[in-house]
């Protein structure tokens, strides 16, 4: 483990302390609708036409997202091709449990971005 330069905790109620400054850095965010589908892992469905404002983003931060079952229902629906588009992939583990774990069937899940690396 190590420790994360924040002063709050994610998905509590620490992260309303910056509810007003994420405000001004999400105030130039202008949401259109959305070209590829996004299944919300917040609201645990697909987002096919819903833009996501400053608003979705915030409560992304600060609300449980519904990670686990995010997954189960994307796995339910035959997906079995997982990319984590993070800063480091540190979900890609729990994603490849989960969906070997629900569907028996061969899985791809990797990551795009390594800490420290380029």
């Amino acid at each position: 483990s190590r420790r994360i330069p924040v002063d709050y905790a994610s998905h509590t109620s620490h992260v309303e302390r910056i509810e007003d400054e994420l405000a001004l850095v999400l105030d130039g965010l202008r949401p259109s609708v959305p070209t590829i589908p996004m299944f919300s892992t917040l609201r645990a469905e697909w987002l096919d036409t819903t833009p996501v404002d400053s608003r979705y983003w915030y409560d992304n931060l600060r609300h449980q997202v519904r990670f686990g079952e995010s997954i189960e229902k994307l796995a339910a629906e035959d997906f079995r091709v997982f990319v984590e588009i993070s800063a480091h992939p540190v979900l890609s583990m729990p994603v490849r449990e989960i969906v070997e774990g629900l569907a028996g069937a061969p899985t791809v899940v990797g990551g795009t971005l390594r800490r420290e690396d380029g």
